[in-house]
């Protein structure tokens, strides 16, 4: 399915290949996840790469769809080009779309485009006041980028009183280095649902170190 798409838009029918994203965008994102931690994230580079300028291009117009289900499928793509010229309207979007699920979509976008520069908007997102799985998402997402400086905001939306958000925010912190791995320590050292969540990440973790490189889970 992923070659169909790519040879679709490489004849330039690339509205055509957001429409089959569209079908497949679920089982897609979670196989290019996978692909893109282990050692053969060179297997999206070579489906995506022939296409991506008209690919990120007609995706960063559909972020304006009048389709809540297309503009968050162009959000995931544009997550999965690494569309570092989409992040303003990725973040614009993320911010002011009025549908969830969009929002959350463009959250996951940003932490896999990687730039240093989202993560004061993917913080923003952890808001308490917004819709829980945006703020799973965003969270995810400060993981995806790993960066240390997300610890306090990721630190405080594990101890918070939605489960969902905390072990995300708790298996995010796993990947925020040694900083992020204190925190869960301090926190897996009390007791309630934080604790919980905080010991679970930590147990996730010390499986990922032991597994040989290059392996995921299924």
């Amino acid at each position: 399915m992923t070659v169909a798409v790519a040879v679709v838009a490489v004849l330039g029918l690339v509205s055509l290949a957001l429409v089959a994203l569209m079908l497949i965008h679920r089982p897609l994102r979670r196989r290019l996840e996978r692909v893109r931690r282990s050692r053969r994230s060179r297997l999206r580079h070579r489906v995506l790469a022939p296409v991506a300028p008209e690919v990120r291009l007609e995706a960063e117009a559909h972020l304006n769809d009048v389709a809540p289900i297309v503009r968050a499928v162009a959000a995931d793509l544009l997550g999965q080009l690494g569309a570092v010229t989409a992040v303003p309207d990725l973040v614009r979007v993320m911010g002011e779309d009025p549908d969830t699920a969009v929002r959350t979509s463009c959250a996951r976008a940003l932490g896999l485009v990687g730039s240093p520069q989202v993560r004061s908007a993917l913080v923003g997102a952890l808001d308490g006041r917004q819709e829980p799985v945006l703020r799973a998402g965003a969270a995810g997402a400060l993981g995806g980028l790993g960066d240390p400086r997300a610890v306090g905001a990721l630190g405080a939306s594990l101890q918070g009183d939605h489960d969902a958000v905390a072990a995300a925010s708790a298996h995010a912190l796993a990947r925020c280095g040694d900083a992020g791995l204190a925190c869960l320590r301090s926190v897996a050292a009390g007791s309630g649902r934080s604790a919980d969540h905080a010991a679970e990440a930590l147990g996730a973790h010390a499986l990922d170190e032991e597994r040989p490189s290059g392996l995921v889970p299924a």
